[in-house]
């Protein structure tokens, strides 16, 4: 396997000066401030275009009014939140690509050339327009023929897209930016078929995933439902792991398929969404009204409901956090009891350190705002424990 393909070029070398803890610990500050900066701009950008009536201004040139009859208002709300997305993204961008791809790049982490980054930032950008409009067209359809039980009618249409999402993305959304290849036999496939013997339970489809086509950081995951559901293991983790290395991600993987993580959290992700909407649904009025805010239901207040969900979203986001964090724990511990290799499981974990430059003990606001997983040293502290029991 070539080390760098054809349409990448190799990442800027590091300063071997630099030990890989301080340069891990200066990365994970700078990726603080941007999650502050980026944060800081998520809530400023709709209330600087709901102020400066700029929002009024493009519903009015779009059609986005009551005014307009029938389809003509369906065009022209469909056009003014795809402007104002657009905006937003194009606001982000220098932040994305010099707080993003260039740090990236100055700690050896990119692979990516600058135009690669682009056509993704572009894929993106045109997913996030797709999907932002159809959600806010439904939205506002349902608003228009469900009266006061709007709420839980967008609910369920919410519940349907997450699980549907869900569903294709192995399928739709993945290989628009990476390719999935099957294991080709050998002594790994037959150590990943012995694990899921160990476990007892009917193995997905275990794939390769090109992240050196972008990335030298290892990771792997298990994505989908059902007939959907795989385990991708990034081709810089297969390159640069040992074979007990590899099946103690492999066994954390699993852990995650035997104890149906992805509908665990699917469930909770879905329950914080509906109690947002229920308590939109009894506070929107009164909060528009003591505001001075006019109708929440008219397009052109579409940057105010942004905002409200973007602060809702930052106070359940150390919940969801914390569960998403139990649940890799959980995994950790069923990996290692799987395996009874702490050894490998603690490798495995210094390697992903050092390869992934990971912060091992994050600050305690970091962890709780910006970690779906437990903190490396605290990973590490619990296998040890493992081995030495």
């Amino acid at each position: 396997m070539a080390a760098h393909p054809p349409h990448s070029t190799p990442p800027a070398p590091s300063a071997p000066a630099v030990p890989r803890r301080t340069q891990a610990e200066a990365l994970a500050r700078a990726r603080r401030r941007r999650f502050l900066a980026e944060t800081a701009l998520s809530l400023a950008l709709p209330l600087v275009a709901w102020a400066s009536g700029l929002t009024v201004q493009l519903a009015e040139r779009f059609g986005a009014t009551a005014a307009e009859p029938g389809w003509l208002r369906w065009v022209g709300t469909a056009l003014l939140v795809g402007a104002l997305l657009l905006a937003y993204r194009l606001c982000l961008l220098p932040l994305a690509y010099f707080a993003g791809y260039r740090l990236a790049r100055r700690y050896g982490l990119a692979t990516q050339t600058a135009r690669g980054w682009a056509v993704d930032w572009l894929k993106v950008t045109a997913l996030t327009l797709a999907f932002g409009v159809l959600l806010a067209l439904l939205f506002y359809a349902v608003v228009a023929v469900g009266g006061v039980h709007w709420w839980w009618m967008y609910g369920l249409v919410l519940s349907v897209g997450v699980v549907l999402l869900t569903y294709v993305t192995p399928y739709l959304l993945l290989p628009l930016f990476y390719r999935l290849r099957p294991l080709e036999p050998g002594p790994l496939t037959a150590r990943i078929e012995a694990l899921f013997a160990r476990a007892g339970v009917t193995a997905p489809p275990v794939a390769a995933i090109d992240l050196s086509a972008r990335t030298t950081a290892a990771n792997a995951a298990v994505i989908g439902l059902g007939r959907s559901r795989r385990v991708v293991l990034g081709d810089t983790l297969l390159r640069e792991f040992s074979l007990d290395e590899i099946e103690a991600v492999v066994a954390h993987e699993l852990g995650h398929h035997v104890r149906a993580d992805i509908w665990r959290g699917i469930a909770v992700e879905l329950g914080a969404l509906w109690i947002g909407l229920g308590v939109a649904a009894g506070g929107l009025d009164p909060l528009f009204a003591a505001a001075g805010w006019g109708d929440w239901r008219a397009p052109a207040a579409f940057p105010l409901l942004v905002l409200l969900a973007e602060g809702l979203g930052l106070v359940a986001l150390p919940l969801l956090n914390a569960f998403s964090r139990h649940v890799e724990q959980m995994a950790d511990r069923y990996a290692l009891a799987l395996t009874r290799n702490p050894a490998a499981f603690v490798a495995a974990l210094c390697r992903l350190e050092a390869q992934n430059l990971l912060e091992p003990e994050p600050p305690r606001w970091a962890e709780l705002l910006l970690y779906t997983h437990p903190p490396l040293a605290r990973r590490l502290r619990a296998a040890e424990q493992a081995r030495h029991a």
